[in-house]
């Protein structure tokens, strides 16, 4: 498997690009992997930023995936539970909407897991950028 390129932020002009490049596209467009070290800011702004940055990287959305499968589960339960019917005793349309029910719910919330990690990829971006403006004086050559 081939190692990422890594996109080093060096200066206050590249995180600026960047930040304008991210804007509502990037949440469905390849975000390069990105290490930060823009000159004026402190070297633990910049390793922080690029650890929570190569988190976000890594999110697959499993956590939120089985956060809502749980949910899911827990609400199929209490219903059948409210209703008073056995599960088992449903027959084959009641498995079929349960394994539904199930699958759907995992994949919406690694979906959902997904975007939000998109999410803080770009508010990461801007923070920096924000950051970098009023840190870093900018003394045009």
């Amino acid at each position: 498997m081939d190692t990422p390129r890594i996109q080093e932020i060096s200066s206050v002009e590249q995180l600026r690009a960047l930040k304008r490049r991210l804007g509502i596209t990037s949440i469905v467009a390849r975000v390069p992997h990105l290490r930060f070290a823009v000159a004026g800011l402190s070297e633990a702004s910049n390793r922080e930023a690029s650890e929570r940055m190569s988190g976000y990287q890594r999110e697959c959305g499993c956590f939120a995936g089985s956060l809502l499968m749980g949910l899911s589960l827990l609400a199929f339960i209490v219903a059948f539970v409210v209703s008073g019917r056995s599960p088992l005793g449903s027959g084959l349309r009641g498995v079929v909407s349960f394994v539904a029910l199930l699958v759907g719910s995992t994949l919406a919330g690694k979906m959902l897991g997904l975007l939000w990690a998109r999410v803080r990829m770009v508010r990461l971006v801007r923070t920096m950028a924000a950051r970098a403006d009023r840190e870093v004086l900018d003394v045009p050559a």
